[in-house]
This record gives structure tokens, sequence and C-alpha cells, in this order.
């Protein structure tokens, strides 16, 4: 089964197209990252297009698609759902939606020792970041926690009191725009932080449903916080 993989939390695009066998494993056909400043919505059209002139694959063959559902950019979340759902839509064709921060971490595992907390994070802005906790265990990855919000500063005592015994490694794009989270254990000595990928996006979820018109309208992006506006509506004395 061919199965596009796409992630727009970020200011970075990411996309993949997968072939998955029976078994349930997954062998990318390509993936591509393409960062900023070209907005996501300006960029998608030619870039799955593309993919599959590049593989000689018929988008008829398509059978699923992934879609990140955040945390992240709200323009961003929201151009990839209303992206992909229309695909789904119009090709009768499952849509899942999956953690954007989960699939930072699954693609983490392989350079990550058993029962090691992952702790990925995005750049929230507004002085926090978005995160989660995820901890590998000898069959892949747990959910250590909720995904949360809070100021960089915050996460790092949460780390120092309530994990202070773990293996902890802190990585993506909100610690590198936070010199608080500097001084936490990384997850390579690299200098450029991973943010979430397509193909691990697709990896992250192993049980494909059928397709279901009901569920993709019902999809919703994972924004944690309340957007700008929502948070006005209900601080009006603010």
């Amino acid at each position: 089964m061919l199965i596009i993989g796409l992630d727009t939390a970020t200011l970075t695009l990411s996309l993949a197209l997968v072939e998955r066998d029976d078994t349930g494993g997954d062998r990318v056909l390509d993936h591509r990252e393409i960062p900023p400043p070209t907005p996501h919505s300006s960029l998608l059209p030619s870039e799955l297009d593309a993919m599959f002139q590049h593989t000689g694959r018929s988008i008829d063959a398509l059978g699923a698609i992934v879609v990140g559902l955040g945390p992240g950019s709200f323009t961003g979340l929201r151009v990839g759902l209303a992206t992909t759902r229309a695909i789904a839509l119009a090709r009768q064709i499952p849509l899942v939606g999956a953690s954007s921060l989960k699939a930072m971490a699954h693609a983490a595992i392989a350079k990550s020792a058993q029962g090691a907390l992952l702790v990925p994070v995005l750049d929230a802005r507004k002085g926090e970041v978005y995160g989660g906790f995820f901890r590998v265990s000898a069959t892949g990855l747990d959910v250590v926690s909720a995904e949360f919000v809070m100021p960089p500063a915050q996460l790092a005592e949460r780390l120092r009191t309530e994990f202070a015994e773990s293996d902890v490694r802190v990585f993506g794009p909100g610690r590198a725009a936070y010199p608080v989270l500097h001084a936490l254990p990384a997850l390579t000595s690299a200098t450029t932080e991973p943010t979430p990928e397509a193909a691990s996006l697709i990896a992250s979820v192993q049980v494909l449903p059928p397709y279901s018109r009901e569920a993709i309208l019902a999809l919703e992006p994972h924004y944690v916080r309340p957007s700008d506006l929502e948070w006005k509506l209900s601080h009006p004395q603010a």
C-alpha cells in the first residue's frame, strides 16, 4: 500500500511517500524536508505531484494518508489538514492524524538506549515550548504523559524534580530557541535540531483504519493551547 505522510507543524514542510507491505514494514520511496521561508500552501501541490513523478508511482495507487496534527503552528496545521482532508475525501481513502511530537520521538529511538526519556520540544512562541515525554521501551515507545505547553524554565525544573533518575534527551527547535534548555542532555552532538519527519509520522501509525468520511471530517489539529482569539474571548477583562 502507498501512504503519503505530511507534517506542517513547524516552518519546515516534511513530506514522505512510503510503501507498506503486508507485514507492516515500511519502505520510504521519497522523503522531502523543505525549510522556510516559502509558505506550506504554496509548496504542497507541486511537491506532492513531484513525489509521484520522481518515484514513478500513480496517485491512483494511494491507499492512505497520515497527517501531523501538531502541536505547532496554527496556520501550518490548518493548511496540512485541509490539504490531506481534500485528497482523502476525493479519493475515498483513510486519513489518519498523528502527533508531530511522537513522530520526533519515534525517529529518535534508534539513537537512544532502552529506558531513555525522550523530550521533543517545538517553539510555541510567547516564551513557551510544546513538548511531550516518551520512554523508549522494548516494544518501541511509551507515552509517559500528555503533551504540554509551558515556559522552558518550568520544563527544565520539571525534568530536574520529576525525572532526575532518567536518561533524559531534550531535542527539537524548542531546545535551540531557548538558552535555558541548552544545558540539558541532547539527543546527539549535531548542531541542527530535528523537526517532525513525515516518514516517522507514518511509522508511528501501525494500524490504518478503513475509510470513513465522518472520521475524516472530525479530525482537528492538536493545538494544546487556545488560539489568540480564543484566549481573548475567554479573558474579556485582560
